[in-house]
């Protein structure tokens, strides 16, 4: 009604699936584990015994990997039906519309700009549609599925501290006079401790730092900012939780 003369072949509403893709890694996760200890047993002809708990190191509390890991998948498969069902009952105030072959989306988009007048139906008061906003979706492959509930307010928080650590780290690995001059201060401090404390410090001549360091610590700050550079960008973009890879 509101758009006359074009086809919408499916209209798909968004839930929050954040839980819900936590726990089907976890259950991935374990199916994996579990085929390993299958195969293991199959190949060696004996049982993979693992420790049940992360943080012991006893040989009381092995088990067997294979009976571990079919339980923990069981419960798993339980828990990610739950939070299915769960999911249903989140949904996120977003809907992906498909249009018909040869519609163009972007005349639509661009009528429910910001000060423009947005298509009006009977409806339109009942569902606030003058408040939409519409964009043009990626492909579903390409989307992030549980990264659609990120709030707006926080998402922008989060991409301001990631940045603002990034910064700080360049400008911390680009100032090695400034990194030198810590370093001196914080040794002279120690030497002046230990000195209160009638400890005796070896090769405690000078208060400088060595010569060969300060020659060489500038163009070795340059290849570890080089090397690190890139795995903190990638890293980094991936907590600020964007829709689309």
């Amino acid at each position: 009604e509101a758009l006359p003369g074009t086809q919408i072949i499916d209209i798909r509403f968004a839930y929050d699936i954040n839980d819900l893709q936590k726990k089907w890694k976890k259950l991935k996760e374990a199916n994996n584990n579990l085929q390993f200890a299958e195969a293991y047993e199959v190949e060696t002809g004996r049982k993979r015994m693992i420790h049940s708990s992360n943080c012991s190191c006893s040989n009381d509390d092995l088990v067997d990997a294979k009976e571990f890991y079919l339980t923990k998948v069981d419960h798993l498969k339980v828990a990610v039906a739950m939070e299915r069902n769960n999911a249903l009952t989140h949904k996120l105030p977003i809907a992906f519309v498909t249009f018909a072959k040869g519609v163009t989306p972007k005349v639509y988009v661009e009528s429910y700009k910001p000060c423009r007048r947005t298509p009006q139906s009977s409806l339109s008061d009942s569902i606030n549609s003058n408040n939409w906003e519409l964009f043009l979706s990626p492909l579903s492959w390409d989307l992030i599925w549980e990264n659609l509930s990120s709030n707006r307010v926080i998402w922008w928080l989060r991409w301001f501290t990631l940045n603002l650590i990034l910064i700080l780290f360049v400008i911390f690995f680009t100032t090695p006079p400034v990194i030198l001059n810590s370093s001196e201060e914080i040794w002279i401090y120690f030497k002046h401790k230990a000195g209160e404390l009638n400890i005796t410090i070896k090769n405690a001549t000078g208060y400088g730092v060595p010569g060969f360091v300060q020659s060489y610590f500038a163009s070795f700050l340059s290849i570890l900012l080089a090397s690190l550079m890139m795995y903190c960008i990638t890293k980094s973009v991936a907590f600020e939780y964007h829709w689309s890879k």
